[in-house]
């Protein structure tokens, strides 16, 4: 794993073991002028993810006015499976 510091910059993509891309350019780093654009990728792929789970949560409170019921099961598994991950018994 390819890292900076303590975090990596790369994708992991579910379901595709080979598949795992770059959000930061390397070339562009070692420019003094062109740094910033190298985080233009990632800067792209946080805004799509942030439109998309706005518009889901919407659609869902659209519905029938219950995203709150769908956020907390979410949640809920979500918070299971970090602490299962991050448990040393478990591991």
């Amino acid at each position: 794993m390819q890292t900076r510091g303590l975090y990596s910059t790369k994708l992991v993509v579910p379901f595709a073991k080979h598949f795992h891309p770059d959000l930061v350019v390397e070339p562009l780093l070692r420019h003094s002028s062109l740094w910033p654009l190298a985080f233009l990728p990632f800067v792209i792929f946080v805004s799509l993810v942030i439109v998309f789970s706005s518009n889901a949560v919407n659609l869902t409170d659209g519905l029938d006015g219950l995203a709150i019921g769908c956020t907390v099961i979410a949640a809920g598994a979500l918070a299971v499976l970090t602490y299962i991950s991050g448990h040393a018994v478990f591991r």
